[in-house]
């Protein structure tokens, strides 16, 4: 009979959808105390019944909870749900956490195009070796034999004598592409090269410890491709390179 009829809801929790009525009848949820994964699946419940203010409103909160330990879930969740500004709030955070990063064991358990995603990044600054190993693991993890993920492997940021020693490479680039890596480094072409760095915001780069420098005597229209310093009081940086008294980067 209609009286005894019951409706199965399948993919979500109890407890979240015990909470999302709640918050349906009195516009008010309670999350203090509660654990991460609880919040999560609140948000994604919202989302799944359509409370949009509910999901805004938790995503809006999680981006001050990302560390270290909680990035990766938020990501995925964020990264499910299409959340952009959340999810480049926990990229942001891997960027500048790139080596611990890539030690979680969670990371393994990431969408191919959630992972691809925090690995093609110019900002997520670690050795392509790293990348290169991490993207092996994850196909080992996933049984895939090929993944685009290798495109986010930047082979002529991987020096050159590992370019030549490292077989196992050829097992997932072409030769033509080792070497390609190989001429570019060789020739010292900048141009095909694609570094990755990270952007320090407000900071004198060349006050800063952890900058590179370069060596030897290089003018300022060698590193400017400028016939003249811009700044008439430009100075000595590192090495005796001519500089512009401050060198910024991404700051005002």
């Amino acid at each position: 009979s209609k009286e005894n009829s019951e409706i199965e809801l399948k993919h979500v929790s109890l407890s979240s959808f015990q909470l999302l009525l709640h918050y349906a009848y009195t516009g008010r949820v309670e999350l203090n105390g509660a654990k991460l994964q609880g919040v999560l699946e609140l948000m994604e419940t919202g989302d799944r019944f359509s409370f949009l203010a509910l999901k805004d409103a938790i995503a809006s909160q999680l981006s001050s909870l990302i560390n270290l330990s909680t990035v990766l879930p938020i990501y995925i969740s964020a990264h499910r749900l299409e959340l952009k500004q959340l999810q480049e709030s926990c990229l942001t955070f891997s960027d500048k956490n790139a080596a611990a990063i890539l030690q979680e064991h969670s990371l393994l358990t990431l969408s191919e195009g959630a992972l691809s995603e925090i690995l093609q990044r110019d900002t997520f600054l670690v050795e392509e070796m790293s990348i290169y190993r991490t993207v092996l693991l994850w196909m080992q993890e996933n049984s895939v034999t090929r993944s685009g993920l290798l495109k986010c492997v930047r082979l002529s940021e991987i020096p050159s004598q590992l370019l030549v020693d490292l077989s196992e490479l050829r097992g997932c680039f072409s030769e033509t592409e080792v070497l390609s890596a190989l001429r570019i480094r060789m020739n010292d072409n900048w141009q095909e090269m694609r570094p990755r760095g990270r952007i320090e915001r407000n900071k004198n780069l060349f006050d800063y410890e952890e900058c590179a420098f370069l060596q030897g005597n290089i003018t300022w229209k060698q590193v400017s491709n400028q016939e003249t310093v811009g700044d008439p009081l430009g100075g000595v940086g590192r090495e005796g390179i001519r500089v512009r008294p401050r060198v910024w980067s991404g700051g005002g």
